[in-house]
């Protein structure tokens, strides 16, 4: 096993940002003004300013990483490669805006998101410009709420433990061209996040998480395993590449996740949900067009292909709507366009 590697990052006064987060905050009757909630929690879109930080602390990372690479000579041509990490790092997250609102909602004008001590401007506006003058309990709703303005000052730290594998076999026939199949799969065991120093470490593998339920640590879709099968075919001028995705289904915990309600706001059930299998496949053929003594012709490659081949469509999932969850699907992972068909016509000089 390698050695530990500890990496210090200091960004220093971090960037400013205007961002429209979604949060859960008390449904409010209508008043621009402190107070007037009507006791239930709704997910709304607000503003907030995110401001740089000139005391921001740096974050470290500790990495721990071990693999072998096999290519047996009993099999010309086969490769395989395992490699374990074990990494954690301090001093990262988001901001948890459903948890900044809480706290401004239970402590009021005693809320550090209240005022800023360094007095920057920063601190929560009311929608009529008014601030927070009282420590009293629920005066933040959802149609008085303006504009927060907050420091990023992330705290908290993770830890992510799993496996890197591959797996490539490569061979040539006299008389049916090249052959390349494999393999490459992430498998995670851990995703593991806490807030802050004493909160308890949250685990985010087999999850999927949104901004607003989430927490600091929210990271989207994250399956117990992602394979990738390819198939990789050549013959004289003719090429031909097949790659493939295939996602397990995911648990969608919703407003559970974390003991954030005790029933899911996303389903009518009020449990969880989960995502469904899904398979993707890219498919390309392309050829090198013969030069016949022409030399404008020499170099000249065509390919036609077809992304998300079999025309497979997003799933739905359950969620707020917001980053990751937006359009209650995971664009990172599933394919919201479609089948697209494509040739291109290229000339190497």
């Amino acid at each position: 096993m390698d050695s530990p590697k500890i990496v210090e990052m200091e960004f220093g006064a971090l960037y400013s940002a205007i961002n429209s987060p979604s949060f859960r905050v008390l449904q409010g009757n209508g008043s621009s003004s402190a107070g007037g909630s009507l006791g239930n929690l709704v997910t709304v879109q607000g503003n907030a300013s995110e401001l740089s930080n000139p005391n921001l602390a740096p974050s470290h990372s500790k990495s721990y990483t071990a693999g072998f690479v096999y290519s047996p000579k009993q099999i010309k041509g086969l490769t395989v490669s395992v490699d374990y990490y074990d990494i954690a790092e301090d001093k990262v997250g988001g901001i948890d805006y459903t948890a900044v609102v809480a706290d401004l909602n239970a402590k009021g004008s005693g809320s550090i998101y209240s005022q800023d001590p360094l007095k920057l401007g920063s601190g929560f506006v009311f929608a009529d410009g008014t601030r927070l003058t009282t420590t009293a309990a629920n005066q933040l709703t959802s149609t008085n709420f303006g504009t927060l303005s907050i420091f990023k000052n992330p705290s908290g730290d993770q830890k992510t433990r799993g496996l890197d594998v591959s797996v490539d076999y490569r061979f040539r026939t006299e008389t049916a061209g090249n052959f390349g199949v494999g393999v490459s799969a992430n498998i995670l065991f851990d995703y593991l996040f806490r807030a802050t120093p004493t909160a308890t470490y949250l685990q985010y593998a087999r999850q999927m998480t949104d901004s607003t339920d989430g927490g600091a640590g929210y990271n989207g879709l994250l399956p117990s395993y992602i394979p990738k099968p390819y198939v990789n075919y050549g013959y004289k001028g003719l090429a031909a590449s097949l790659f493939m995705s295939y996602y397990p289904k995911v648990n969608v915990p919703g407003t559970l996740f974390g003991g954030g309600t005790a029933t899911n706001n996303y389903t009518i059930n009020g449990l969880a949900s989960s995502t469904p299998t899904y398979f993707t496949a890219d498919l390309s053929l392309a050829y090198t067009i013969p030069s016949m003594g022409k030399d404008w012709l020499r170099n000249t490659t065509i390919t036609v292909g077809a992304n998300n081949l079999f025309n497979k469509a997003a799933p739905y999932v359950p969620g707020d709507g917001s980053f990751v969850a937006e359009n209650n699907t995971v664009k990172n992972a599933y394919d919201i366009i479609g089948r697209f068909m494509f040739v291109e016509l290229k000339k190497g000089f």
